[in-house]
């Protein structure tokens, strides 16, 4: 490797306008399209390295930033989701994508902020950012304003309450995770495993019996404690509610929402009020599939249908 190369997954810090410092790594082929890789919740950039593989072999460049809080990202007071995009833009400008042709690739909690982005394009942009030229979001989460049908009562109660109170869960989720995550990884792992005993069987047989996939998910998890816990509950509380805009003020083509029809996290009911309002949108369901089994199983015609966009 050339000094001035960097090894895949190998992080680095961009130094903001405001001071802060957003971190980020990337996977896949160095040569290859760009994809910007928004992270789930609890999740980090290592998610990034779940699809390196398949990114390889598709010829992709995906680059994948910590949001404020999480990793070596730095915190972000009060942001919002529509900050991400002002995020975005030093770093895509950074990397020379800036007016280029680029797409989205958002796990679960990162769909927002995948949203956001195209929100920001299909108005009236104060932000340089790529041309987006297509859009997947894998198992993504919707704002509750569109109902609960289908969510677990147990994660309807958390969202609301994470929601008005996410500064409450700080000391408790540094004590059940972001210690753990940080002095012990292994106390980390089994914890998180236990919370995964509540997903649907076939995500839990996932974990079970793909060790490669349940160490970097856990993994990634774990990073997103790197510095304390104030990000993730911050990041939990704004998903718990009003999200600052209209889904419906967003042009939607080349967006592809792909689905489980076990995902008891972000069902597909959700998924499908949301398509309803993202014009020219197409939503696609594998109805035996979880939460974390489409994002395991599934890549290739994921990758397929980003990168082709006429596989609709």
């Amino acid at each position: 490797m050339a000094p001035h190369e960097k090894a895949v997954g190998e992080e680095t810090g961009l130094g903001l306008s405001d001071g802060r410092i957003l971190s980020y790594a990337e996977y896949g082929e160095p040569s290859g399209a760009p994809v910007l890789f928004f992270h789930g919740f609890p999740g980090s950039h290592k998610e990034a390295a779940l699809w390196h593989d398949s990114a390889v072999r598709y010829s992709v460049r995906l680059i994948a930033p910590d949001r404020p809080g999480i990793g070596f990202s730095s915190y972000q007071p009060e942001r919002r989701f529509l900050d991400w995009p002002a995020d975005i833009s030093p770093l895509t400008s950074q990397l020379g994508l800036v007016g280029r042709d680029c797409r989205i690739l958002a796990v679960a909690g990162g769909s927002p902020y995948a949203l956001a982005c195209l929100h920001e394009q299909s108005t009236a942009s104060k932000h340089d950012l790529p041309q987006f030229r297509g859009t997947a979001i894998v198992s993504g989460i919707y704002p509750l304003s569109l109902g609960s049908t289908g969510i677990k009562l147990s994660t309807r109660i958390t969202l609301w309450i994470v929601g008005h109170l996410w500064f409450l869960l700080v000391p408790l989720l540094d004590w059940l995770m972001g210690k753990p995550a940080r002095t012990d990884p292994e106390l980390f792992r089994t914890r998180l495993l236990k919370e995964a005993k509540g997903r649907p069987f076939v995500d839990r047989k996932c974990l079970a019996d793909n060790k490669e996939f349940a160490d970097g998910f856990i993994e990634s998890a774990r990073h997103s404690f790197a510095q304390d816990s104030r990000g993730a509950a911050y990041e939990a509380g704004l998903m718990g509610r009003a999200w600052g805009f209209d889904l419906q003020s967003i042009v939607g083509n080349n967006l592809t929402m792909w689905q489980g029809g076990f995902d008891d996290a972000c069902p597909v009911t959700l998924a499908r009020r949301a398509q309803d309002k993202l014009t020219g949108s197409a939503l696609k369901v594998f109805e035996y599939e979880g939460h974390l089994t489409i994002w395991a199983r599934r890549q290739d015609v994921i990758w397929e249908a980003l990168l082709d966009n006429d596989v609709r």
